[in-house]
């Protein structure tokens, strides 16, 4: 198998463009909607959306970053990209209850980490597996 076809890589390459895909929306949404106010009453702040990232992004992530791990044994980028999995987690499922501005910044928190995570995670294998 080719060293960029192994599953975890793909998981990675997937997860770092959904999370990032998340990002983009938790960033650009509101700007747009600030500057082109006649999109707030079209398009809002759909809770669904949230939860779709989250529906995707959290799988992912659980399985690139374990099998990740497994290989090149980095807990602490295990931890990390599990700490963002917990924030885009908690987001999606209680940032109602939370309130729009902390929903928001464990969305946008949560996202960076994930991508960071599994960048990291790329990277740790590649060295890993070359030896």
């Amino acid at each position: 198998m080719k060293a960029n076809s192994h599953p975890t890589r793909i998981f990675d390459k997937a997860g770092m463009a959904i999370s990032f895909l998340c990002l983009l929306h938790c960033i650009a949404l509101p700007l747009l909607m600030a500057l082109l106010p006649w999109m707030s009453t079209s398009l809002g702040e759909d809770e669904g959306v949230h939860k779709a990232c989250a529906a995707f992004v959290l799988p992912i992530g659980l399985m690139a970053l374990a099998s990740g791990y497994r290989q090149h044994r980095q807990g602490w980028i295990f931890c990390w990209g599990m700490a963002g999995l917990v924030c885009v987690g908690a987001a999606a499922v209680a940032g109602h209850q939370l309130g729009e501005s902390l929903e928001h910044s464990l969305s946008v928190l949560g996202s960076i980490q994930v991508v960071l995570a599994h960048y990291l995670n790329l990277r740790y294998q590649r060295e890993c597996c070359a030896h």
